[in-house]
């Protein structure tokens, strides 16, 4: 519906400039004709010199950008308060609410009839769902079902934009201290990978916290395992490059693959996976869900995937939670 609404006017307003612009090019064209007959006239009649008549019509042309410029004012200022009036809103939000309790392991994720809606719309899902420690969860369903809104609830994201009850490790998501949770305790594989303009080690340990020859170890393994040796070598300064993402040649099974290794040696106790075998090679995503299946013991894994993961406890099937 604003959609609508603002198609429409902007549709008016691009008219109203066609025409506006058109008027001025014709009164510029009609007075520069205008001008050089007279012009022209007044120096055959040796009444003005060519030279005046240059710097005459240079004086014409400065006129007319300067007015240009002004009538454009309108426009100018017309965009400037839309973009002020979307702003005002913010101003009233209510901030989140930060709870105080930092939590150093979670063990276990329950939703208590947990249901979400954007405005003015019926609720898109209610849930009821645990998750535990060394299990795999699938969430399944079509596009627009919700999948990423509840993971986004579950991290927090939308403060108290929801009705029921989220609780990690028995205790209310409200009063926990979010931001410490997000940087120590969770770990994100986006569907479209996120890298830091940072060495591309650093990237890989970003989530680590121990510096331990064990974790150097575990890097060489996954770098190995994810067939990613022969690319860092190419690089100019090996796995001290430095990730620019206006002038890398990195495709995005690369990108993946350094995310997925940053995951892998985080210390994180929860696993959150968007389409993580998306950009992935065959062998690579084998060899991906080998890995977790190997590590889940120590962590609760919550993967959205379109297609059937190759490992997986239990299925999450947002379809049933639709009102």
């Amino acid at each position: 519906k604003e959609y609508k609404n603002y198609y429409k006017t902007l549709m008016k307003q691009v008219g109203i400039n066609n025409k506006f612009q058109t008027m001025i090019q014709m009164i510029s064209l009609f007075a520069q004709i205008g001008m050089f007959i007279y012009g022209g006239y007044m120096v055959i009649h040796n009444e003005l010199s060519i030279g005046m008549l240059v710097v005459i019509l240079d004086y014409f042309s400065v006129i007319l950008q300067s007015t240009n410029y002004f009538l454009n004012l309108g426009k100018t200022y017309q965009d400037t308060r839309s973009s002020y009036e979307r702003i005002l809103p913010y101003e009233d939000m209510q901030k989140i609410p930060k709870g105080i309790v930092k939590i150093e392991k979670i063990n276990q994720i329950e939703l208590k009839e947990v249901a979400f809606h954007y405005f003015n719309q019926e609720n898109l899902f209610q849930i009821n769902q645990h998750f535990e420690k060394g299990n795999i969860y699938w969430i399944k369903g079509k596009n627009g079902i919700g999948k990423s809104t509840l993971m986004n609830l579950i991290l927090g994201l939308y403060g108290k934009e929801y009705s029921g009850k989220i609780c990690i490790n028995g205790m209310s998501i409200e009063e926990i201290d979010i931001a410490y949770m997000l940087e120590n305790r969770i770990a994100i594989i986006e569907q479209d990978p996120y890298l830091l303009t940072d060495s591309l080690y650093n990237n890989m340990i970003c989530k680590t916290k121990s510096e331990s020859k064990q974790y150097k170890q575990e890097l060489k393994y996954l770098l190995t395992l994810f067939d990613m040796d022969e690319f860092i070598n190419k690089q100019d300064n090996g796995l001290d490059t430095i990730y620019n993402s206006m002038n890398t040649t990195m495709s995005g099974g690369e990108k993946q693959k350094i995310c997925l290794i940053r995951m892998l040696l985080s210390e994180a106790d929860i696993w959150f996976l968007d389409e993580p075998s998306s950009a992935l090679d065959e062998k690579s995503t084998k060899r991906f869900f080998e890995e977790i299946e190997l590590k889940k013991k120590n962590h609760i894994i919550i993967m959205i995937s379109h297609e059937k993961p190759l490992t997986y406890d239990y299925v999450v099937n947002m379809m049933t939670y639709i009102k």
